[in-house]
């Protein structure tokens, strides 16, 4: 269970091993066991008795700002289970099931931009042209991609980021040649973006 407390003057504290959530003349209580983690927006209150609470139950508390971006977390020092999650990630990153699941993720990426490029187009048809050789260029990466045994990922990453680089810049060029002007865009841009596209 997320605790979420994003309401102005809403308030968490610990009474009987319990969680007390309140706001205005309300009152919620939670057992902390069923807990995994707190999100804490600006305008809520807590006292130093939850965060020693969390820590004993390894509970993430997560701050967040005005916007809903994250600003900073508290979590247990205790080392958990973290070590065996992090060999374990290593291991299916290193492995053949990683593999599998990278060529996964980057054919369906470009499938999902080959879906979206047959959507695209000016109702006077120019830029068809344009479209179908970027949807037949993608197509050829996918054969590629379905076509590469991979042993060992590290081998063939830095050939993967090339040809998943490659589609990326393909498609974002139709998009935008194939926008009204006032939309369209040089490159891929953000914090800040620098046009109407990209923000």
């Amino acid at each position: 269970m997320q605790l979420v407390l994003n309401k102005y003057g809403i308030s968490l504290s610990v009474k009987d091993g319990l969680f007390r959530v309140k706001h205005d003349d309300k009152e919620q209580k939670i057992p902390i066991e069923k807990v995994r983690s707190i999100i804490l927006h600006r305008s809520a209150k807590i006292t130093s008795d939850v965060f020693f609470e969390a820590i004993d139950h390894e509970i993430d508390i997560l701050f967040f700002n005005k916007i809903g971006k994250p600003q900073g977390r508290i979590w247990s020092h205790k080392y958990g289970s973290i070590s065996t999650i992090r060999k374990n990630q290593v291991k299916f990153a290193q492995g053949g099931a990683g593999a599998k699941w990278i060529k996964e993720l980057i054919t369906n990426k470009i499938s999902n931009q080959v879906a979206l490029l047959l959507t695209v187009g000016k109702p006077d048809g120019t830029g068809e042209r344009e479209i179908r050789k970027a949807i037949e260029k993608l197509q050829g990466y996918l054969e590629k991609i379905k076509m590469l045994e991979i042993e060992n990922i590290q081998e063939v990453a830095p050939k993967l980021r090339g040809w998943e680089g490659n589609c990326s810049r393909l498609y974002f060029r139709c998009i935008s040649n194939n926008l009204p002007e006032q939309y369209r865009f040089e490159d891929r841009s953000q914090h800040p973006a620098f046009d109407m596209f990209n923000a």
